[in-house]
């Protein structure tokens, strides 16, 4: 079986630490799913784990979702920026917030930290 990968980036500059999607960003994740015709062969979803992200991989990807496809959050998947809206919550207000939505299990402890360059 061939693997298929998509990779969608959204952003919107600004000052604001870990930012949620905008009004903009929200119905674009949801047109999102009309994209993937063959969404029953999705497999795997991963995203950082900026909030944004998160939350477009869940709007985007209902449909696999609700077969079983779990969400994985990767910290290597992140915006290295170190501006406020690059830098994302702890994985302990994350797991509050998103729940089992989401495995948070490859992200590290400190993953936000940017830091002295880290």
């Amino acid at each position: 079986m061939d693997v298929i990968a998509h990779f969608m980036r959204h952003e919107k500059p600004g000052l604001i630490r870990d930012p949620d999607l905008t009004a903009e960003g929200l119905p674009n994740c949801k047109i999102s799913p009309n994209t993937f015709s063959d969404s029953e062969h999705i497999t795997h979803v991963w995203c950082s784990p900026m909030t944004r992200t998160i939350r477009t991989a869940l709007f985007s990807f209902e449909s696999a979702i609700a077969r079983g496809v779990k969400v994985q959050a990767l910290d290597t998947l992140q915006n290295w920026d170190s501006s406020p809206n690059g830098i994302g919550m702890n994985k302990e207000y994350l797991h509050k917030r998103f729940g089992q939505q989401v495995d948070f299990d490859k992200v590290e402890d400190g993953w936000n930290d940017k830091s002295s360059g880290k």
